[in-house]
């Protein structure tokens, strides 16, 4: 059988199952034959005559020299590199041997192969497996896409792909629009730095549709803060300017509402006949507006701004608008930017120098609790800038400012108490007492009440 082609062994086979008799006799010993008897070429050709050649003996119940051909399918088998070629022929192998699966030597080579299509799945990563144990499908997604990103510095670009379609399957299972809506923005973000830059827009896309769809108006502005954040993690300005387009939207949308809201409620409050009624309803109105979180955010964010001109980062410097946006923050009860505001009136840095007008701010912040103000005002009071030198209040606010670790005042306390007769160090340790035993609300009533004693000095 030697110089055989691959078509002359399958026609070969093929008549030795059929012929019976004498033809069958004949030609049943050469089925012995190694299979490296023959001219097959590839490892797929050495399977397909393994595989005929194991057929033919098992049909003349010749199991011993099936199982030699059997072994010459795994070899041929190994040879292939294409997995899903492999698993492909792996399936046709098995199905050609069904009817003689009770054959033992059958039954165990295809428990053989069963172990070849079980290497060919691919592995999970480790990694992979604690991710799936996280309970949170936000945290998952974010995880994953990390992950992703961290396989395609690595070069794993494949395993970084499907790190970022299981990541996709979470997303579409998720029913809720604001988590959707961040998990999609994670998405993106690890779509861009896997140098997925169309799919990432389109992914964002999706992510503002969600937002979108997010009703109360306060959820939809707490889902868009965290895509904010998510979206800082990316180095595309494409994103961050489509982002800030819809938070300038959201903002006007918030504003909007808020207003109608509050024209209804002093429409409301207008309503009650008897005046003390009507006028104690729209004070409740008006502290509930000054004590909100919204309030609170929009000094941040005045005061954010003040820095920025102030500083020169990201804006060019320019002293007058950061000293129009700190007065903004701190008339809105900001103390940082109360202390900025009277640092620079001081100075005369954007405006005129107004120590008297600084000294009021520095009050405020001081009796916020700012320890920058207190050892601001505190300062003053040694020196005699803007109020006459007064060594018992600065020791005052000095010990205050102290006591929460503010550096320049750990040192003005020990001079000062050099400078300080006994009977005024006293003084100054019951004037700290009554501070601090007075409420927050008696605090800031004693700002107006804290003796200003205007001098001429200049700042």
């Amino acid at each position: 059988m030697k110089g055989f082609s691959v078509s002359r062994v399958t026609s070969f086979v093929s008549v030795s199952l059929v012929s019976t008799g004498g033809l069958r006799a004949r030609i049943i010993g050469s089925l012995s034959t190694p299979i490296s008897s023959f001219s097959a070429k590839s490892p797929e050709s050495k399977l397909l005559v393994s595989q005929n050649l194991t057929l033919a003996n098992l049909y003349a119940n010749n199991n011993e020299n099936a199982k030699r051909f059997m072994s010459s399918c795994l070899e041929a088998l190994s040879a292939i590199t294409v997995h899903e070629e492999k698993e492909k022929l792996i399936k046709s192998l098995s199905l050609s041997l069904t009817e003689f699966a009770e054959v033992t030597e059958v039954n165990n080579f295809i428990v053989k192969l069963e172990s070849v299509k079980e290497l060919l799945k691919p592995k999970q990563d480790p990694a992979l497996s604690l991710i799936e144990k996280i309970q949170d499908p936000q945290g998952q997604v974010k995880v994953l896409c990390d992950f992703s990103v961290t396989l395609m510095k690595a070069g794993e670009k494949e395993k970084s792909n499907a790190t970022i379609e299981k990541a996709q399957t979470i997303i579409a299972a998720i029913k809720d629009k604001g988590v959707q809506a961040i998990s999609l923005t994670h998405l993106s973000v690890a779509q861009f730095n896997c140098e997925l830059k169309e799919e990432s827009k389109a992914t964002l896309s999706t992510a503002i549709a969600s937002i979108k769809e997010i009703e109360p108006i306060s959820e939809k502005a707490v889902t868009l803060n965290e895509i904010i954040a998510a979206i800082e993690e990316s180095g595309n300005e494409n994103d961050k300017k489509l982002i800030l387009t819809q938070s300038l939207g959201i903002a006007k949308e918030i504003q909007k509402r808020s207003n109608f809201m509050m024209q209804q409620t002093l429409s409301l409050a207008s309503q009650f006949e008897e005046g003390k009624e009507r006028a104690l309803a729209i004070q409740q109105i008006a502290e509930a507006i000054e004590s909100s979180d919204a309030g609170l955010e929009l000094a941040n964010l005045k005061f954010k701004l003040g820095t920025l001109f102030h500083n020169g980062i990201d804006l060019e410097k320019n002293t007058a608008q950061a000293t129009a946006w700190y007065q903004k923050a701190a008339q809105l009860g900001h103390p940082n930017a109360q202390v900025n505001l009277a640092l620079l009136l001081l100075k005369g840095e954007g405006a005129n120098p107004n120590p008297q007008e600084a000294i009021v701010w520095l009050v405020k912040a001081a009796n916020q609790g700012s320890p920058e103000g207190q050892a601001s005002l505190g300062m003053l009071y040694a020196l005699g800038q803007g109020v006459s030198t007064d060594l018992v209040r600065a020791q005052k606010w000095m010990t205050l400012a102290a006591e929460q670790g503010n550096s320049e005042a750990l040192v003005a306390v020990k001079r000062l108490e050099s400078k300080l007769s006994e009977e005024q160090k006293v003084l100054a340790t019951e004037l700290v007492k009554q501070w601090k035993g007075k409420s927050g609300s008696d605090a800031k009533k004693s700002a107006s009440k804290e003796p200003q004693k205007p001098s001429d000095a200049k700042a």
